[in-house]
């Protein structure tokens, strides 16, 4: 009876703390997307590779210990959720080419867009 109280702690230990590493993870996801300061920008990407390691890891330990099993998605709910990434990233392109060529008729940044890169700057945040 004792162990079963034990292995029952030590799973909501592990559950809180996988919610609290991916509540981290948001966390430092916004200071990424709001900072100016490159520098910065840099640190705080380090420490979320770090946190995504730390969730990775103990996930698999929850996983091997059978505390913790997601759905698994059907193969029409992947190609569904593929399609419509792909469809987000054209809007993304086309919205940026018709900035791109507003700027260079009127002047000012261009910006080039690449998954998981941006270059430019966003108005309206506040810088970290």
């Amino acid at each position: 009876m004792v162990q079963l109280m034990d292995q029952i702690r030590d799973k909501d230990l592990a559950f809180a703390m996988l919610n609290d590493l991916k509540s981290t993870c948001e966390c430092i996801t916004q200071k990424i997307l709001e900072t100016s300061n490159e520098q910065l920008r840099q640190s705080y990407l380090n420490v979320l590779h770090e946190t995504f390691n730390e969730h990775k890891q103990l996930y698999n330990m929850m996983s091997q210990r059978g505390w913790y099993k997601p759905m698994m998605a059907k193969p029409d709910e992947i190609n569904q959720i593929s399609s419509h990434i792909m469809s987000m990233q054209n809007e993304i392109n086309q919205t940026i080419n018709a900035v791109n060529y507003q700027q260079q008729h009127y002047g000012g940044t261009q910006y080039n867009y690449q998954p998981g890169y941006y270059q430019g700057g966003m108005q309206g945040h506040q810088p970290y």
